[in-house]
């Protein structure tokens, strides 16, 4: 269905002599329109190659973004003690405006803070950074990889390493945040950041450039739920444990949680 769909589009976008008039036109041209104008070789010209990347693209994008949401809500319901300090952070930024400005997403340390926490805890995957060796590479440490070979980095593993991180087996929710208050560390310790000792966005060039959207993405949807709605686990139940795909790392698709929308004052 994906290609029946897009495949036409393609053809077309290729056949214009000018950009096609989208919702974004006013900004630079979306990513599948430079795909179907600048492929060099014909296999990066074909219209079905063109949409199996924007299929992947997509996958890349919306399935990270919803499972990190998943984990986001499980563990909001596992720590209701984070609850209304998070709340009382989103009330102060809003300032009795009803919605959010993209500016006002930078402000919500604690609920970035969570965020990372909730990544941390439940990484999207347990390796990252995959390569393949073009030709044979000596590193700086004499490890010698032979053309041919894969290798990724054990990204999870670092996460829970207590030389990094102390107590890395306990959920704390505001841990980035305090290490913000810092001196010198207010710009540091964010959600979308990448370093050597968190690569779930990858690192380096090659870090995924939609990060910040991403982050911005679970802020609103995680204040949307915070201000709107009670959430807990059903009478009895907690947090249920993630699925392993292969190295991927799946909250509980079959979790119940409960929600109810809050009272509002004056109603």
């Amino acid at each position: 269905m994906a290609y029946k769909l897009l495949c036409p589009f393609i053809t077309e976008l290729q056949a214009a002599e000018k950009p096609i008039a989208t919702p974004e036109s006013d900004g630079p041209p979306p990513l599948l329109h430079w795909m179907a104008k600048n492929g060099r070789k014909e296999n990066e010209r074909d219209p079905v190659n063109i949409a199996r990347r924007q299929i992947f693209l997509g996958l890349g994008s919306i399935h990270t973004t919803a499972s990190a949401a998943n984990h986001a809500i499980l563990d909001l319901c596992a720590h209701p003690e984070v609850v209304e300090p998070l709340r009382q952070e989103i009330a102060e930024v809003m300032n009795g405006n009803d919605h959010l400005e993209k500016q006002d997403l930078a402000k919500l340390w604690r609920l970035d803070s969570f965020l990372s926490e909730s990544q941390r805890m439940n990484p999207p995957f347990l390796t990252s950074f995959h390569r393949l060796a073009l030709t044979p590479i000596t590193l700086s440490d004499g490890s010698h990889l032979p053309r041919g070979i894969f290798i990724a980095i054990p990204s999870a593993s670092i996460l829970f390493d207590p030389s990094i991180t102390p107590k890395p087996h306990t959920f704390d929710a505001f841990r980035n945040y305090r290490k913000r208050q810092e001196p010198g560390q207010a710009t540091r310790h964010q959600y979308a950041m990448v370093d050597k000792d968190h690569m779930h966005f990858g690192h380096g060039k090659h870090a995924c450039p939609g990060r910040a959207l991403a982050a911005n993405k679970l802020k609103l949807i995680l204040a949307r739920f915070l201000m709107e709605y009670d959430i807990r686990y059903p009478e009895g139940k907690g947090r249920p444990k993630n699925l392993m795909i292969s190295e991927f790392v799946i909250g509980d698709m079959y979790a119940k949680v409960l929600v109810r929308r809050r009272r509002r004052k004056g109603r």
